[in-house]
């Protein structure tokens, strides 16, 4: 079994809680939510895509400011 860090957040069509999961921070079994993410975690799942149940596909993208925060993307 995989060790990894996940990002937790709430679609915003449905509000089920999704997350991601990456391999680019310590790897330590953390959770963040989205005003906490770590950069290299951020930058690893800001390219993805993840397929909600209420159909849609929805993704996270970085906010601009001095600190990493993340909001959610809505694709397609």
């Amino acid at each position: 079994m995989g060790v990894y860090d996940s990002v937790v957040f709430r679609c915003p069509f449905c509000g089920i809680e999704l997350d991601f999961q990456s391999k680019a921070g310590e790897c330590a079994l953390e959770v963040y939510t989205l005003d906490q993410v770590p950069y290299a975690i951020a930058k690893d799942i800001e390219s993805m895509g993840i397929w909600c149940v209420c159909g849609k596909t929805v993704g996270l993208r970085i906010s601009r400011s001095s600190f990493v925060k993340m909001d959610v993307r809505v694709e397609g």
